[in-house]
C-alpha cells in the first residue's frame, strides 16, 4: 500500500464491524470433574515467612524528573518454549490454525448460538491520552525508552493511576495529568536494572491502591498506597531478589477482604534463550501491609506446570482468591482460603479437561503501509475478574472467518460459575473482524455485571488503534476509543517491535456503571517508534426493546398517540414506523416512551403491519428475528365531497366522477340504498 493510500485510514474508518462466535455451556462439554486430594498440599508446598524489607515513599515529594543509571529494557516475549511459539506463529500466518468465527458479512443471527446479551459500542464518557514513550524519555530520561509499555489502570474514588513500565502517572478523572513519576525512585531500584510489567489495582474495601511490578535484573517489589490518593504515601515491599540470572516476569495481583494475592513467571535468563522455572504464587496478610507493618506471607512454588496463572482481580468481597491458567488443553481453577497469619493458607486445584481455546498462539497483526507485524503474543490469559460467583478471563486466539482467506487473531473470553464446587464454566465466546487482527484484551464487569471489552486492534487498512466492546452476544461495531496515526515499527529504533502485552480495565468505586480503560495505541504521525497510551471511560448502554404498543393501531393520516412500552429507552435518538419517522415523541421514562404515529406512505389505504422501531446510543430495538410489536394503520371510511353529473336516464350509462378521499382500497360503488 502506497502511502497516501495508508496514512489516515483508520480516522476514515469510523466504527469497527465486529462479529462474535458465542459457544454456550453445552457446547464446551468438560468431562467429568475430579476433585484434587484435599487441599492439594503435596502437589503445591506452602512456606510461610515474612515481608520485612519496607519503605516509604512520598509521590508528591518524587521529582518530576528521573533518575540516572538505570538501563532499558527490552527482550522478547518469554515462553517456555520459544521454537514452539516461533513454528505456531508461522502456521497461523498461513492460515494453518483458528477457530470459526462468523462471516463478517453479517450473517443472519439464527446463525449463531446467541448469549445473554448483545454485544455493543459501549458509550463514550471520557477520552484523553496516557502517557507516550516520548513524553517518558523527555521528562524522566533515556531509561525510560521501554517497549512494550504494558499499561495497567486503576480507579479510585477521586483519581486514577496509570502504570506502564518504569513510569506511573496520577490523573484526575477529567483526564488533567496530576503527577508523573520514575518507577525507579519509588520502588527505590539499584542502578544499572530496569522496570517492566508493572500491574495495579484499587481496593475499594481497604481503600488503598496496590502496585506490583518486577525489576529486569531482578527483584519483585510490592507497594500499597495509605490512603485512597495515589499521589501521597505508600509503603513499599521488596518481596523477592536474586543474583543468579532469574527474570520475574508478567506479574498478576488482586486483592480479598483479608489477603493480597500475587503471581509472577520465573525464567532462568543466564543464558539464551530464557528458561522457564515455574510460576510463583504468594499470598500477603492484607492488614499488615495496610497498616504499613512487616507482612505475614506463605509462598507457592515455582511451579513448572502453572505457567500463565493469572490472579482474578475480585469486584465483590470475598476471603477466597481465585487463579485461572491452562494447562495442555485444560482450564485450571484455583480457590486460595485462609491467611497467612493464621498459618492455615489452602490451594484448591480443580481441572476442567476442557478449553475453549485450543492451545495455537495467534498470528501476528498485520498494519498499514508494509510495516512489521506487530506481535499479538501467546494465548496466555492476560486478564481476570470476579463478581458474585462469576469468573471472566480472556486471551487472544487465532481465528478464521468465512470469506476470509487468511487466519486473524481475535479476542476470546471464558466465563466460570463458582457458586459450586467443582468450579464449572458455563460460556464462551470469540470475537473479532474479519480483514482485522484483535488483541491483548483486557474486562471488567459494571455494577450490574454487564462485561466491557477493550483491546488493540490493527489491519492493512488500520493503524494500531484502542477499541472497546460490551456485551457477550453477536457484535456488528465497536468503539475507537483513539484511533492509531501511523503504523508502529520500532525496529528502525533498535527494538523488537514489541505490543501489549496486556491492556487494562477498571470499574469505577464511586460511580461502579463506569469502566476505565486504557490501552496502547500510536499517537504520532511522524514518529514510528513512539508508542502511546488511551485512558478513556465507558458506560454500557443496553440494547433497547420494545414489548408492547397502545393502542397498536391508528388512522392512515397519523396523529395517533402512542405508548410505547420497553427497556432501556433513555437518551433513545429515534422513533421509527416502519420507516418512517414518528413526527413527535417523548421519553417518559427508561421503560415508556410517548409517540405521534407518522402518516402512513400509503396515506388513505390500509397498508400491512409495521414495526415500531426505537434507536438509543445502545442500538435498534429492530430485532432482525421479527421478535418486534406491529403498529397497523386502519383506512379511514370514504367520504364523498361531489358528483358530477348529479343526474342522468333512467336507462343508466352515464359516466358520473365521483369526488372525495379514502377511495384507494374501494372494493364497490353502488347507487341507491344497499
Amino acid at each position: 500500500m502506497g502511502e497516501e493510500e495508508g496514512r489516515g485510514v483508520a480516522l476514515r474508518r469510523g466504527l469497527i464491524g465486529l462479529t462474535a462466535a458465542i459457544v454456550v455451556a453445552a457446547g464446551l462439554a468438560p468431562a467429568e470433574s475430579v476433585q484434587a486430594a484435599s487441599p492439594t498440599a503435596a502437589a503445591v508446598q506452602a512456606r510461610y515467612g515474612t515481608l520485612t524489607a519496607r519503605r516509604s515513599i512520598d509521590v508528591r515529594k518524587l521529582p518530576w524528573s528521573g533518575q540516572t543509571g538505570h538501563r532499558q529494557a527490552s527482550r522478547p516475549l518469554l515462553v517456555p518454549d520459544q521454537q514452539s511459539l516461533a513454528n505456531g506463529k508461522r502456521l497461523a500466518a498461513v492460515g494453518k490454525t483458528g477457530t470459526p468465527g462468523v462471516p463478517f458479512s453479517r450473517a443472519p443471527r439464527s446463525n449463531v448460538a446467541a448469549g445473554p446479551l448483545s454485544m455493543v459500542p459501549p458509550t463514550p464518557i471520557t477520552t484523553f491520552p496516557g502517557v507516550s514513550r516520548a513524553q517518558q524519555v523527555a521528562q524522566l530520561g533515556a531509561n525510560q525508552d521501554e517497549e512494550p509499555p504494558d499499561p495497567q489502570i486503576a480507579a479510585g474514588p477521586d483519581q486514577l493511576l496509570e502504570m506502564v513500565n518504569s513510569s506511573g502517572s496520577v490523573w484526575s478523572k477529567t483526564g488533567t495529568l496530576i503527577k508523573l513519576f520514575d518507577h525507579n525512585g519509588f520502588f527505590g531500584l539499584a542502578t544499572g536494572l530496569s522496570f517492566s510489567d508493572p500491574h495495579v489495582i484499587y481496593d475499594p474495601p481497604s481503600g488503598r491502591f496496590v502496585a506490583f511490578n518486577p525489576s529486569v535484573g531482578s527483584a519483585v517489589y510490592l507497594a500499597i498506597s495509605t490512603t485512597s490518593d495515589p499521589a501521597g504515601t505508600w509503603t513499599v515491599y521488596l518481596v523477592a531478589s536474586n543474583a543468579a540470572g532469574i527474570v520475574y516476569d508478567q506479574p498478576k495481583l488482586s486483592a480479598t477482604t483479608d489477603k493480597l494475592v500475587i503471581a509472577w513467571l520465573d525464567f532462568s535468563c543466564a543464558a539464551t534463550p530464557c528458561a522457564f522455572q515455574g510460576a510463583e504464587t504468594w499470598v500477603i496478610q492484607k492488614s499488615d501491609a495496610t497498616a504499613g507493618n512487616a507482612a505475614a506471607r506463605v509462598q507457592f512454588g515455582p511451579t513448572a506446570s502453572q505457567f500463565g496463572i493469572i490472579p482474578a482481580v475480585e469486584l465483590s468481597s470475598a476471603s477466597t482468591a481465585y487463579l485461572l491458567y491452562q494447562k495442555s488443553l485444560s482450564l485450571q481453577v484455583v480457590l486460595i482460603d485462609g491467611t497467612p497469619a493464621a498459618h492455615n493458607v489452602t490451594w484448591t486445584e480443580q481441572s476442567n479437561n476442557s478449553s475453549w481455546t485450543g492451545s495455537n498462539p495467534p498470528p501476528d497483526a498485520a498494519q498499514p503501509d508494509g510495516a512489521p507485524a506487530l506481535n499479538t503474543g501467546d494465548d496466555r490469559l492476560v486478564s481476570a475478574i470476579w463478581k458474585n460467583g462469576g469468573l471472566w478471563a480472556t486471551n487472544t486466539v487465532p481465528c478464521t472467518f468465512l470469506g476470509d482467506p487468511s487466519t486473524r487473531s481475535c479476542v476470546s473470553y471464558v466465563i466460570v460459575s463458582t457458586l459450586g464446587f467443582p468450579p464449572q464454566p458455563i460460556q464462551s465466546g470469540t470475537f473479532g473482524e474479519a480483514g482485522a487482527y484483535a488483541f491483548y484484551p483486557a474486562v471488567s464487569l459494571d455494577s450490574a455485571g454487564n462485561p466491557i471489552f477493550v483491546f488493540s486492534e490493527s489491519s492493512i487498512l488500520m493503524y494500531p488503534s484502542v477499541v472497546s466492546l460490551a456485551g457477550t452476544g453477536p457484535s456488528q461495531t465497536g468503539l475507537v476509543l483513539h484511533a492509531g496515526l501511523e503504523s508502529y515499527d520500532s525496529t528502525g529504533c533498535g527494538w523488537r517491535n514489541r505490543w501489549g502485552d496486556y491492556s487494562g480495565a477498571a470499574t469505577d468505586p464511586q460511580d461502579p456503571t463506569r469502566v476505565w480503560l486504557v490501552g496502547e495505541d500510536t499517537p504520532s504521525a511522524t514518529d514510528p517508534c513512539n508508542w502511546g497510551t488511551t485512558i478513556g471511560a465507558v458506560r454500557f448502554t443496553p440494547v433497547p426493546k420494545v414489548t408492547s404498543l397502545s393502542p397498536d393501531n391508528g388512522s392512515t393520516a397519523g396523529g395517533t398517540a402512542v405508548t410505547i412500552t420497553g427497556t432501556s429507552f433513555t437518551g433513545a435518538t429515534s422513533v421509527k414506523f416502519g420507516a418512517v419517522p414518528a413526527s413527535g415523541y417523548t421519553v417518559d421514562s427508561d421503560t415508556q416512551i410517548t409517540v405521534t404515529s407518522p402518516p402512513s406512505p400509503g396515506y388513505d389505504s390500509a397498508s400491512a403491519p409495521v414495526r415500531v422501531v426505537v434507536d438509543t446510543p445502545g442500538g435498534t430495538s429492530n430485532d432482525p428475528m421479527g421478535n418486534v410489536p406491529l403498529f397497523t394503520y386502519n383506512a379511514p371510511k370514504p367520504a364523498i365531497s361531489g358528483i358530477s353529473p348529479a343526474s342522468g336516464t333512467s336507462a343508466g350509462g352515464a359516466i358520473i366522477t365521483v369526488t372525495g378521499n379514502g377511495f384507494t382500497a374501494a372494493t364497490n360503488v353502488g347507487f341507491g340504498n344497499p
